[in-house]
């Protein structure tokens, strides 16, 4: 079952060094676990590692977009340090990053990446600097999340600026 809901994106105000949530429309998708018939949806990039998980208990409740936005946003000082260390802080440069990522049923980030899925538009300006990308797409995967009933495929949006 795929679904579209209202999430935020995260703005990082480098003078200020503090956060804003700002209302951005991302697509968010469940799949119903229990339906072999339709797998959770997965995003370019390298395969996930280890073992596959074992399948949750069938009484935990779906996994919603304020939970994850919980968890990006209580994680937000550490994914800015990637700006502050790169070289758009260092030249001035505005723009944004999105990171597209899947979250197993247990709450382990399995794939991560900055590669939309097909038929998905990007918003804003994108900024050009793949240390910056590479470093959000590594703190993104590194995010736990609580357990939920199915597999989530979402995206978070950083706004940055100088």
């Amino acid at each position: 079952m795929a679904r579209e809901v209202r999430m935020g994106e995260t703005f990082v105000p480098m003078h200020r060094y503090r956060c804003a949530s700002l209302p951005l429309l991302v697509l968010l998708a469940a799949c119903d676990a229990s339906d072999p018939a339709r797998p959770p949806p997965r995003y370019p990039g390298p395969p996930p590692a280890g073992p596959p998980p074992s399948p949750p208990p069938a009484n935990l409740a779906e996994r919603r977009p304020e939970d994850i936005a919980r968890v990006v946003e209580a994680n937000t000082p550490r994914l800015s340090a990637c700006y502050q260390r790169s070289e758009s802080f260092m030249t001035n440069k505005s723009g944004t990053v999105t990171v597209f990522f899947d979250i197993e049923p247990g709450g382990r980030v399995s794939r991560a990446t900055e590669q939309p899925p097909p038929g998905v538009a990007v918003p804003g300006s994108p900024l050009a600097d793949p240390k910056l990308v590479q470093c959000l797409v590594q703190g993104m995967s590194a995010l736990r999340f609580d357990p939920a009933r199915d597999s989530t495929a979402a995206s978070w949006t950083f706004r940055f600026s100088p």
